[in-house]
This record gives C-alpha cells, sequence and structure tokens, in this order.
C-alpha cells in the first residue's frame, strides 16, 4: 500500500524540517563546551533593539497570563526525562525549600530580562552571563554522572517552555494577542535571549517567521508534550510535588493535582477540556511521513535505552497515533450532529480498540488522519470529576480568574494581585542572597 504524503505549505515544510533537524543533529550537540570561564555572553548580529523592546512590552502587558504560561511551561520541560535528570544530579530541586529557593531565583533572573535594558553592566546581562555558566555547570556534572549533558535540543524545549504557550494558547491565559507586530517582538525577544543563553542559531526557532515559529510550537505540542506529561514518573512527582510546596507560600492553589489538571488543559491532553471552547481546538496534522517517524524512533532510542516506559509511549506515536490514557471514570462523549470533518463527512468517535499499560496508567492511541479535523471528537471535561470537591473548585476559580484576565477590570485586579506576589517573591530572595552573603 503506499503511503499517502501530506500535503504542506512552505511553513510547514520549514516547521517539518527544523524538528527533524533538532532529533537528528541538535540532540548530539552540547549546549556549551569547557567551563564558565570562557563564557561571555554578546547580542547577536540580527539584533533589533526596537522589535526587542517592543517583545519587553508585550510581556508587560499581559504580565499574569504571561507568568502562567511559565508556570506550566516549567511543568512540560519537567516532564522531559533527560531534562529531569540533569536538574535531579543539581541536587537543588528535590525538596520543597531547594525547589523554592530554585524556582524563585529563576523568576527573578526572568524577569530581569524583561525589565530591564539589555546592555553591558546592565542586571539582565549580568543575569543571562550567570545563568549560561550555570546551564554549562550543570551540563558538566550531568556528563560526569553519565546523564548526558545539555544539548541543543534540551536548549530548544527551554525555548518553549518559556513562549511557546503564550504564543499559540494565549486563549487559555488571557492573553491580548491581536497585534501581529506584538507577537512577532515577542519571538523576536526570545531568539536573543535564547541566543545570549547558548542556542546555536540554526537551532533557533525563533528565527523564524511567525507563522513557522507557531507550527514547531504545535508540532512540539503533538510530538513531544502531549506524550511526555501523561506519564507522571515517580521523580516527576516528586519534583513537581516539590515545587508546588515551595511555591505554595507565594501563590494560592499550589497543589499537584490541580496543577497538573491545568497543564493537561493547555496542552490539550483529552479529558482535560473544563470551559474550553471545543470549536476552537485544533491539533497540528500529520506531517512526517513512516520513514521520517522511524529515524526518529532510533534516536530516541539511542537517547533513552533505559526509559522503558518513555519508549512504550513513543512507539505507539511513531506510528503516528497520540496516546491517551483511558478515562478514570466512565465518560460520555457526545458528538453534536453538525460536527463534521474538512470532507464535510459526519464526526464519529474514533480510537485504536487497542491499549497497553505504561507507568501503571493504561493508555490508548487515536489520530492517524492527515487532516486531524476529527480531533475535537476526543474532547471532554471528565478528569476533573476525579479531583477531590476542593481541588475542582480551585481548577474552575483559576480557570474562571484567566478568562475574567480577558477584560479590563479583571486585568486590573490580577495584575495587582500579581505585585503582591512579586514583592513577596523579590524580598524573599533579596534576604536569600543577603544570608548566603553572610556565611
Amino acid at each position: 500500500m503506499v503511503e499517502v504524503q501530506p500535503i504542506l505549505s512552505p511553513a510547514e515544510l520549514r516547521a517539518k524540517q527544523y524538528m527533524i533537524n533538532m532529533v537528528k543533529y541538535a540532540s548530539f550537540k552540547p549546549c556549551d563546551m569547557g567551563n564558565g570561564n570562557n563564557i561571555h555572553v554578546t547580542l547577536p548580529k540580527w539584533y533589533d533593539e526596537e522589535n526587542f523592546r517592543r517583545g519587553q512590552k508585550y510581556f508587560m502587558d499581559n504580565r499574569f497570563g504571561m507568568l502562567t504560561s511559565n508556570l506550566y511551561g516549567l511543568f512540560t520541560l519537567l516532564a522531559d526525562p533527560k531534562g529531569l535528570d540533569v536538574l535531579d544530579s543539581t541536587g537543588r530541586s528535590s525538596t520543597p525549600e531547594t525547589a523554592k529557593n530554585r524556582y524563585i531565583s529563576t523568576i527573578v533572573h526572568m524577569l530581569s530580562w524583561y525589565e530591564d535594558d539589555l546592555r553591558p553592566g546592565s542586571k539582565s546581562w549580568a543575569s543571562l552571563n550567570r545563568v549560561r555558566k550555570m546551564h554549562l555547570n550543570a551540563s558538566n556534572g550531568a556528563d560526569k554522572k553519565k546523564i548526558g549533558s545539555i544539548t541543543q535540543t534540551e536548549l530548544a524545549l527551554t525555548t518553549f517552555g518559556f513562549m511557546g504557550f503564550a504564543l499559540v494558547r494565549p486563549q487559555f491565559l488571557g492573553i491580548q494577542c491581536d497585534n501581529k507586530a506584538d507577537r512577532e517582538g515577542f519571538i523576536h525577544f526570545w531568539a536573543v535571549i535564547g541566543h545570549m543563553l547558548g542556542v546555536d542559531d540554526e537551532y533557533n526557532m525563533c528565527l523564524f517567521d511567525i507563522e513557522t515559529v507557531e507550527i514547531i510550537c504545535l508540532i512540539m505540542i503533538r510530538y513531544i508534550f502531549i506524550p511526555i506529561i501523561q506519564l507522571e514518573t515517580p521523580k516527576f512527582k516528586e519534583m513537581t510535588s516539590a515545587l508546588c510546596k515551595g511555591l505554595s507560600r507565594f501563590m494560592p492553589h499550589m497543589s499537584y493535582d490541580v496543577q497538573m489538571f491545568l497543564v493537561k488543559r493547555i496542552v490539550g491532553v483529552p479529558g482535560y477540556q473544563h470551559n474550553v471552547d471545543l470549536s476552537k481546538e485544533t491539533i497540528c496534522k500529520q506531517m512526517f511521513n513512516a520513514e521520517e517517524l522511524s529515524s526518529a524512533n532510533e534516536v530516541v532510542k539511542m537517547l533513552h535505552t533505559n526509559k522503558s516506559d518513555l519508549l512504550k509511549i513513543y512507539d505507539i506515536l511513531f506510528r503516528d497515533g497520540i496516546p491517551v490514557t483511558l478515562p478514570k471514570k466512565s465518560v460520555l462523549i457526545e458528538i453534536p450532529a453538525n460536527h463534521k470533518d474538512v470532507h464535510n463527512n459526519n464526526l464519529s468517535l474514533k480510537h485504536n480498540d487497542e491499549s497497553i499499560e505504561i507507568a501503571d496508567k493504561k493508555f490508548h492511541w487515536i489520530m492517524k488522519s492527515t487532516d486531524s479535523s476529527d480531533w475535537k471528537v476526543h474532547l471532554h471535561d471528565g478528569e476533573l470529576s476525579v479531583l477531590n470537591k476542593w481541588d475542582q473548585l480551585s481548577v474552575r476559580w483559576l480557570c474562571l480568574t484567566l478568562k475574567w484576565y480577558e477584560n479590563s477590570v479583571g486585568r486590573y485586579f490580577c495584575e495587582m494581585g500579581l505585585n503582591a506576589v512579586l514583592f513577596f517573591i523579590r524580598r524573599y530572595y533579596q534576604r536569600n542572597i543577603a544570608r548566603k552573603s553572610s556565611k
């Protein structure tokens, strides 16, 4: 049987080739070499100050939604087994206290990039230089422990963690995104930050045009984050629970179950579509042929020989299905009679009846169509009923808050609350620095 090749637009072809290069080549290229003494950040030759400042302003105009997206992005990055092993090897994130110190430091560093002028001697310049050196030290330490160094692939995924959801899922965050130039400035901002943190230009996803960057983000969601966010390995639960407990002093509703529901909701995992407009839910179409998927599978097997659960879930993915956990409770999915695919055919609920147990969960796989029009058929909010009553209330409240952030009154109160949170975060950070200096 001859395989039908999907018809791709020029932007889709660029995004596809980027992802192929990221898997085949970037996965074997370290972020930096040597030691921290030879790290000195520089502005890229293509730096555009006006566009960079526009990106900073776009963040500041949408701080509450942007910082929420960063929290969700952090969870998805921790779901990557390699990145999680590297982070765990530093010994600075596995308890509530150490996680609190690490992630508050991350927040303060990131805010300086958005708030300060980017020039030699500035606070943001010093911050970027320090963070890049810390990444190199963590990479060298992980390499000595046989975990493997931080590669250009990990840096690319980290870029997504900081800007991906804000770019392609703004409707979940209350972000005002009707101005294309603002979004292009935001992308340029992260192209520059990525460069200064060691991302090579050839693997810098934010150097493409906005259409291509959006498609790259959607490919990452379908082929990386939907599968791995569902695994929830013991180490992942330990590290993310420490994160939630550590930050609960500053942020409300930081229970593991609440945050995981919201992360899976924005990623698009079926079962978590509480208060979501399903008519607007899409997923990127099939882009890779059998040979390309097989080639990617070989790389994943080579990089993750000791991660049997990850390999099992990717065995589903590399048959171009999407692995989805079976609902914990019986869920009735109603399909409106007027829901049709792009060929004007009535949609019907279809999934592979096969299932496989991975990490004590049962997965089946869906979606082998090239047009992806039946994606919304699988979406529902049945997983909300699995949570306890208090967590259900927290999820509903946080979803309403982010929706409220779309209007001027809600935005005012959300930003006022955020100002208070950031005040206490900065105060804790400064006191922590003072304590360390006095020892």
